[in-house]
């Protein structure tokens, strides 16, 4: 009888003990976009988007992540972390988003003149478990976020300090005839921000036709 009781004590702990083996951490596949969302005096504010998978036959519960920017001398720059638990269905992966917040002087040092990019490491730690198991998981990417092309987008949207960085001082009719009239604008372009910028195609000529 002791016998048996010692066995069906001990077949819910062996059992426990394989599937402890079996149980496998859940890993960052990629590192599937990051975008520059805003540029601000102080501030500018990215999102990152990293896909995490769930190699196991069972869902998984992801209920820790912090993800961490480091620059190239391993500085952190920048912090986020996950701010709910994520289920990841089994053998499936989840694509999670992150915005972070990096100080905009700080990060104007970091860009490269030769390519106008930024280079950094996107690294973290995180946490998944399934059943009564849980495992512990880091990872570490290298990426390269091209600024040319974000700031193209960005430039009609900045401001400094809640005014325009194009800001109008006068403007005036130079010329007055019986075929056309020209008119000048004097603006001051500011820029507060850390970057280098080449403006380029100034002074401009506009034509108005049927004014």
């Amino acid at each position: 009888m002791k016998r048996i009781l010692f066995i069906f004590l001990l077949f819910p702990m062996l059992l426990s003990m394989s599937s402890c083996k079996l149980f496998k951490r859940p890993t960052v596949e990629k590192i599937h976009d990051v975008k520059l969302l805003k540029l601000g005096v102080d501030n500018t504010e990215l999102e990152i988007t990293i896909s995490v998978n769930n190699p196991n036959s069972y869902q998984l519960k992801l209920d820790k992540l912090n993800i961490e920017l480091l620059s190239k001398e391993r500085e952190k720059i920048g912090a986020a972390a996950l701010q709910k638990t994520v289920v990841i269905p089994k053998r499936k992966s989840n694509a999670l988003t992150f915005k972070v917040t990096l100080d905009t002087r700080r990060t104007a040092k970091m860009v490269s003149l030769s390519n106008q990019s930024v280079y950094f490491y996107i690294s973290g730690t995180g946490h998944g478990k399934a059943l009564l198991f849980g495992k512990n998981f880091d990872f570490e990417q290298p990426y390269e976020l091209n600024l040319k092309k974000h700031l193209q987008e960005l430039i009609p949207r900045f401001d400094a300090g809640g005014e325009n960085i194009f800001k109008l001082k006068r403007s005036y009719v130079k010329e007055l005839g019986i075929t056309k009239a020209e008119m000048a604008v004097d603006f001051v372009l500011l820029n507060p921000y850390g970057f280098t910028f080449n403006l380029k195609g100034f002074p401009a000529e506009v034509w108005l036709g049927d004014t």
